[in-house]
């Protein structure tokens, strides 16, 4: 690398090694779990002890399952390597751990990170983003357990609070949703169809 480039590959940076390692090992950890200690190690050594006291703070409070401990710190490991300041893990965190106590899978929001990194968006607006998504799956999983006291039936329960978040975010109401769904007219929402029984 020549000198004054600006960036480089994170071997480069001060510390960039343990970061690196701590990356390694949390993508291809030796048992196939990515611990709390190795999350802990790469937000101490990105953003300092801290932002990584308080990340610890909101994943302590999560209650996934154990085989989404990786993918979640996988994406707090391509947060600290496309260079997104200490708000961005910090907000992830935040969402997912509303998100996971109330019965949601946080594997969609995750999947927002790598959308949010590869389209190289802000941090505000990938925060922005977060945040509205979880709203929108929170929203979503009141309208289907209501929609369940009505009678409807749906195949993945998980998969329906997506679908609806995405229609919600689209600016439909939960009252068009719900309407439609109890008729059983999904001509307007007819990725709804795959969600039923």
């Amino acid at each position: 690398m020549s000198k004054g480039s600006g960036r480089g590959p994170a071997c480069f940076y001060p510390g960039g090694f343990i970061l690196l390692l701590a990356l390694s090992v949390c993508l291809y950890p030796a048992k196939g779990r990515c611990s709390w200690k190795e999350v802990d190690t790469m937000l101490a050594e990105a953003y300092g002890d801290k932002v990584a006291r308080e990340c610890a703070d909101y994943y302590q409070g999560l209650e996934i399952p154990e085989d989404t401990v990786p993918s979640v710190g996988e994406a707090i490991a391509r947060l600290v390597n496309a260079g997104y300041p200490a708000g961005c893990p910090v907000e992830y965190l935040k969402a997912a751990g509303d998100l996971s106590r109330a019965g949601i899978d946080v594997s969609d929001l995750t999947s927002k990170i790598s959308e949010g990194i590869a389209k190289k968006v802000s941090p505000e607006r990938l925060n922005r983003v977060l945040a509205q998504r979880a709203e929108a799956l929170q929203e979503a999983r009141v309208l289907v357990l209501s929609l369940e006291g009505s009678g409807v039936e749906f195949l993945d329960k998980q998969m329906a609070y997506r679908v609806m978040a995405d229609y919600l975010l689209r600016g439909v109401g939960p009252d068009d949703l719900r309407s439609g769904l109890i008729e059983g007219d999904l001509k307007s929402f007819p990725a709804l169809d795959n969600v039923l029984r």
